[in-house]
């Protein structure tokens, strides 16, 4: 068997593509958060990944103190790329997957949800304009329906890229909104 090289394949490349825009969008939405007055926190794993030349960390809240969860609940938000706070409070919560799977965002949402069932919460995968229809399909399984729905002030949402960016850019050139997402 002949094994092929991911550079002739191009394969290489799309990955690189994928991480570049991954840490933009969640760049994008760490300085929206920032510019809407929030605290942010950013996935333990990602607060060194830069972008334009500065780490998604900088400015951000470096570990989350909340009282009253469990440290499995804090264990699973940990991994979440980009959360919104107002004090001790989860305002919004946001997965970015053009480098994962869309399932695994989708899984530690409702995994959360299933530690804080009585907690409020906006969720929101966020993915390329491309996958909608993907994203909105997983998200209507029946396991996870079953899980959010009764979850009586938690949503999960699809926000694609290109909304972010427009957010985004909006925001840069008037000043924050009412209301964001």
């Amino acid at each position: 068997m002949v094994e092929e090289d991911p550079e002739e394949t191009g394969e290489q490349d799309d990955k690189a593509v994928e991480t570049r825009e991954h840490t933009e969008i969640q760049w994008n939405l760490i300085q929206l958060g920032i510019m809407h007055d929030y605290d942010v926190y950013v996935a333990r794993n990602d607060r060194s990944a830069e972008y334009k030349g500065n780490r998604l960390g900088e400015g951000c809240i470096e570990e989350l103190s909340i009282v009253g969860f469990s440290e499995a609940a804090i264990d699973i938000i940990r991994y979440i790329d980009v959360i919104w706070m107002d004090g001790d409070y989860i305002v919004k919560m946001f997965e970015v997957e053009s480098t994962t799977s869309i399932f695994s965002g989708i899984l530690r949402m409702t995994d959360f949800v299933v530690r804080v069932p009585n907690l409020g919460v906006e969720m929101f995968i966020a993915a390329p304009d491309d996958d909608e229809s993907q994203v909105r399909k997983q998200m209507n399984r029946p396991t996870f329906r079953h899980i959010i729905e009764p979850a009586q002030h938690c949503s999960l949402n699809y926000v694609s890229f290109e909304d972010i960016r427009e957010q985004y850019d909006l925001v840069q050139r008037a000043g924050p909104l009412q209301t964001i997402f």
